[in-house]
């Protein structure tokens, strides 16, 4: 049986005002759906619940396919339901044979999901709606940009060793390009020997950049004297990107459906 091993679908994510949800059909070789409901700000858990049962109730009437749901707060980390709810995690599925959905909280054996869903034929009627690429697609767009990358290269190369080559053997053969390259070196060469003496006065960018380079000069002193403190900052700045970045997600999505309700 041909299997989706080689269908990666794009994801869909929806703004529900005070939270937001990605919807994710199955990888390659999986036979369910993931579901995440991130939530920016601090939520009651027994709404949480009762939120992640909706949501799953909905998006597995409109894609008949296993589904997997997890909530999550503004920092990506997931949410504990314990001890109001035996596991994280809610899994439905429809039955084949009653049409009913199923569904419960924890993770239900492999062998209990449909075979079917591994079907790409299936996943085309089921996924109408949202765009797949194949493994073929995907490597052709990394040997792209491998591509573009490698151009990008050999342009900085030209300019940084070629073209001075040019210019230096242009010089030899025609005298006014010899002499502004002269000219140039000679006007490089006294600014260097007047910042050297204290007698250039410097520009407000490099006042700026002397200023930058001073205070990192200080952080690292303080940085080396006391390393654990200086690692909770990382993490309390790497949460608060998080928190940020959690944020401006959903609001981005809360404009983009500033109505939906589900």
């Amino acid at each position: 049986m041909e299997t989706n091993s080689n269908m990666y679908f794009e994801s869909v994510r929806e703004g529900r005002g005070d939270y937001f949800v990605e919807y994710c059909p199955p990888k390659p070789g999986y036979r369910f759906a993931t579901l995440q409901l991130v939530f920016p700000s601090p939520i009651e858990k027994v709404d949480i619940a009762l939120l992640m049962e909706h949501e799953l109730n909905h998006w597995i009437a409109h894609y008949n396919i296993p589904i997997r749901v997890y909530a999550f707060d503004d920092i990506g980390t997931a949410i504990t339901l314990e001890p109001m709810k035996t596991s994280d995690c809610l899994v439905g599925l429809i039955d084949d044979g009653a049409k009913d959905i199923r569904s419960t909280w924890g993770i239900i054996a492999d062998d209990e999901l449909p075979m079917h869903v591994l079907d790409p034929e299936f996943l085309k009627r089921v996924y109408v709606d949202i765009p797949f690429k194949t493994k073929g697609q995907l490597r052709q767009e990394i040997e792209t940009e491998h591509r573009k990358l490698r151009t990008g290269w050999f342009i900085v190369v030209i300019w940084i060793v070629v073209i001075p080559v040019i210019v230096a053997i242009l010089g030899l053969a025609n005298i006014w390009i010899g002499i502004l390259v002269l000219a140039y070196a000679i006007y490089k060469a006294v600014v260097k020997a007047l910042k050297l003496t204290g007698r250039f006065k410097p520009t407000s960018k490099e006042i700026q950049q002397k200023e930058k380079e001073r205070k990192m000069a200080h952080y690292y002193y303080h940085c080396e004297r006391n390393p654990n403190a200086f690692n909770r900052l990382k993490l309390e700045n790497f949460k608060k990107d998080l928190k940020d970045q959690t944020q401006n997600e959903a609001e981005m999505l809360k404009r983009e459906h500033p109505k939906q309700k589900q």
